[in-house]
């Protein structure tokens, strides 16, 4: 008994005791016999993210107006949390160029672009830089949830709570080489 007490005490001013405390109880020798417990259980903070396509970023129509306009694409998808009611989440995004950096590649050409993002659903591609730039490799805390609903499974166009835009920072059309440029973007979502 004394040492049952010695270490609770010693375990509760280190701070080392859990969250919570049960506290069971045997029950009595006889013809019945009752004994307590509780019963607990922890929930772990999860996120999923699902619903992405390639992302296709297309020229405006005149290509005079390039430096009004510049060349965008976007991808809506899904993203989910269980960490509270918004549903809230950070984003880190991640491009294939060097060091992470977001850029397409065509042999020894490259276009260099930017990642935004919202965390809701948008059907156009206007006022791209009104949301969150990303910068490559950087956790953007806080960014997700709010209002959003939060969506385990991406399963129609109504489920979508995120878009990501894709702006490529170019001035010149010009002074590009003609082929096909490719990257990759790896985006990690989290608990916030």
């Amino acid at each position: 008994m004394k040492t049952t007490i010695i270490v609770f005490i010693v375990l509760l001013i280190s701070g080392l005791m859990p969250r919570t405390v049960f506290s069971a109880s045997d029950g009595d020798l006889g013809t019945d016999s009752q004994g307590t417990m509780d019963v607990g259980i922890e929930i772990f903070r999860l996120v999923k993210i699902a619903g992405l396509e390639d992302l296709i970023v297309k020229f405006p129509k005149n290509t005079n107006d390039i430096n009004i306009n510049p060349p965008t694409g976007r991808v809506n998808f899904c993203v989910y949390s269980n960490v509270d009611v918004k549903g809230t989440y950070s984003i880190t995004a991640t491009g294939s160029g060097n060091n992470g950096s977001f850029s397409l590649k065509n042999g020894e050409n490259y276009i260099d672009y930017k990642i935004y993002f919202t965390r809701s659903y948008e059907r156009n591609d206007s006022n791209v830089s009104n949301h969150i730039e990303l910068k490559p490799g950087e956790e953007a805390k806080g960014v997700g949830g709010g209002s959003s609903q939060a969506v385990l499974e991406c399963s129609s166009e109504n489920a979508y709570n995120a878009t990501l835009w894709a702006m490529l920072g170019i001035t010149d059309l010009h002074d590009l080489q003609a082929g096909d440029y490719t990257g990759t973007v790896t985006l990690m979502v989290a608990p916030d």
